[in-house]
Protein backbone atom coordinates (compact mmCIF):
# COMPACT_ATOMS: atom_id res chain seq x y z
CA UNK A 1 0.00 0.00 0.00
CA UNK A 2 2.85 2.39 0.81
CA UNK A 3 4.48 1.78 -2.56
CA UNK A 4 1.18 2.56 -4.27
CA UNK A 5 0.96 5.88 -2.41
CA UNK A 6 4.55 6.86 -3.15
CA UNK A 7 4.51 5.68 -6.76
CA UNK A 8 1.92 8.28 -7.74
CA UNK A 9 3.94 11.43 -8.36
CA UNK A 10 0.85 13.62 -8.19
CA UNK A 11 0.05 12.43 -4.68
CA UNK A 12 3.56 13.02 -3.36
CA UNK A 13 3.48 16.55 -4.73
CA UNK A 14 0.03 17.34 -3.38
CA UNK A 15 -0.65 19.50 -0.36
CA UNK A 16 -2.59 16.62 1.24
CA UNK A 17 0.53 14.42 1.23
CA UNK A 18 2.58 17.26 2.71
CA UNK A 19 0.00 17.68 5.49
CA UNK A 20 0.05 13.96 6.29
CA UNK A 21 3.83 14.00 6.36
CA UNK A 22 3.86 17.04 8.63
CA UNK A 23 1.37 15.38 11.00
CA UNK A 24 3.38 12.16 11.12
CA UNK A 25 6.59 14.06 11.78
CA UNK A 26 4.92 16.01 14.58
CA UNK A 27 3.61 12.84 16.22
CA UNK A 28 7.06 11.23 16.09
CA UNK A 29 8.75 14.30 17.56
CA UNK A 30 6.17 14.66 20.35
CA UNK A 31 6.66 10.98 21.16
CA UNK A 32 10.43 11.44 21.24
CA UNK A 33 10.17 14.39 23.64
CA UNK A 34 7.65 12.60 25.86
CA UNK A 35 9.77 9.43 26.17
CA UNK A 36 12.88 11.43 27.01
CA UNK A 37 10.95 13.53 29.52
CA UNK A 38 9.83 10.36 31.29
CA UNK A 39 13.40 9.07 31.31
CA UNK A 40 14.78 12.30 32.73
CA UNK A 41 12.07 12.50 35.38
CA UNK A 42 13.43 9.28 36.85
CA UNK A 43 16.04 11.39 38.60
CA UNK A 44 13.28 12.26 41.05
CA UNK A 45 12.89 8.58 41.94
CA UNK A 46 16.45 8.28 43.22
CA UNK A 47 19.94 7.29 42.21
CA UNK A 48 19.18 3.61 41.61
CA UNK A 49 16.36 4.43 39.20
CA UNK A 50 18.37 6.85 37.08
CA UNK A 51 21.35 4.47 37.05
CA UNK A 52 19.11 1.64 35.84
CA UNK A 53 17.75 3.93 33.11
CA UNK A 54 21.26 4.94 32.06
CA UNK A 55 22.34 1.30 31.95
CA UNK A 56 19.32 0.41 29.81
CA UNK A 57 20.24 3.21 27.39
CA UNK A 58 23.82 1.93 27.20
CA UNK A 59 22.66 -1.56 26.38
CA UNK A 60 20.07 -0.51 23.81
CA UNK A 61 22.25 2.06 21.96
CA UNK A 62 25.40 -0.02 21.68
CA UNK A 63 24.46 -1.95 18.49
CA UNK A 64 23.62 1.31 16.70
CA UNK A 65 26.89 3.09 17.50
CA UNK A 66 28.87 1.59 14.63
CA UNK A 67 32.08 2.15 16.58
CA UNK A 68 32.97 -1.54 16.54
CA UNK A 69 33.03 -1.51 12.74
CA UNK A 70 35.58 1.30 12.35
CA UNK A 71 37.93 0.99 15.29
CA UNK A 72 39.07 -1.44 17.92
CA UNK A 73 37.97 0.82 20.78
CA UNK A 74 34.28 0.74 21.68
CA UNK A 75 32.14 3.84 21.79
CA UNK A 76 31.83 5.61 25.11
CA UNK A 77 28.32 4.32 25.74
CA UNK A 78 29.27 0.75 24.78
CA UNK A 79 31.77 0.41 27.58
CA UNK A 80 30.77 -1.97 30.34
CA UNK A 81 29.63 -0.36 33.53
CA UNK A 82 32.11 -0.42 36.44
CA UNK A 83 31.64 -3.11 39.04
CA UNK A 84 29.66 -2.09 42.07
CA UNK A 85 31.31 -2.31 45.47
Amino acid sequence: MITILFSNKYFTMSSLFKKYLMALTGIVLIGFVFVHMLGNLQILLGQESINAYAHALQISLCPFSGAHEFSSSPALFCMPSPPSC
